[in-house]
């Protein structure tokens, strides 16, 4: 399990199997399970509902559906 502090955001995060296919995001108050997607740029996590993480060389994102995009930075806690 990796945590991150997405904006005000702490997001537990870790694969659901050895595949890499899947991550699932635990925050608060929510779980999600995100597929990977293709992606040339780094590991990219998406649902059809529009939620999103993605990590790229340099940059973690998180996008919540109805929320901006924000960055987040591994929680050294």
């Amino acid at each position: 399990m990796t945590r991150w502090r997405c904006g005000e955001l702490a997001v537990a995060t870790h694969f659901d199997d050895e595949s890499l296919e899947s991550i699932t995001l635990e925050t608060a108050d929510r779980e999600l399970t995100l597929k990977s997607m293709a992606n040339e740029d780094g590991a990219r996590f998406a649902d059809a509902a529009g939620n999103e993480f993605w990590s790229r060389p340099g940059r973690v994102t998180l996008t919540r559906v109805g929320q901006p995009v924000v960055e987040c930075t591994k929680d050294r806690g």
